[in-house]
């Protein structure tokens, strides 16, 4: 599983900083051959050729090969892998005319998913026994 992040800036710097956040979440099944991308606007789903898609204003699920992908409108996307891994997405909503925040991604890795011991980077902090929250502000 190869978990990526695409980051967007803030509408402005603040404090002569410009916060950066996930504006985009990528997860890679490649043993499943699934991919799904999560984004402050869809969530997406391909499988090979086959792309489906869900969106944040109503809650919905797919299933493709033992892996679920749920949506509860407005709030957070559940990938549930073969009934025992499970990755969180939470959406994280602005006002739409804020001068400076701009729509942003959370992923949370629960410590209870059991990753091998060479698991690293994103999954293998959480792998380390605590739920990760991947919101950053860089």
């Amino acid at each position: 599983i190869t978990i990526n992040g695409q980051l967007i800036g803030a509408k402005k710097f603040l404090n002569n900083k410009l916060n950066t956040y996930f504006g985009k979440i990528g997860f890679n099944f490649e043993m499943k051959g699934l991919k799904v991308e999560v984004s402050t606007e869809s969530i997406t789903l391909k499988d090979g050729s086959s792309t489906s898609s869900l969106s944040w204003s109503e809650t919905g699920r797919l299933i493709r090969r033992r892996l679920l992908v749920s949506v509860k409108q407005e709030s957070n996307v559940t990938l549930t892998v073969d009934g025992d891994l499970t990755f969180m997405v939470l959406l994280h909503r602005v006002w739409k005319k804020h001068p400076v925040n701009v729509d942003f991604l959370g992923i949370y890795i629960s410590p209870a998913n059991n990753f091998s011991s060479t698991v690293h980077g994103l999954i293998g902090k959480a792998g380390c026994g605590r739920w990760f929250h991947g919101s950053f502000y860089l």
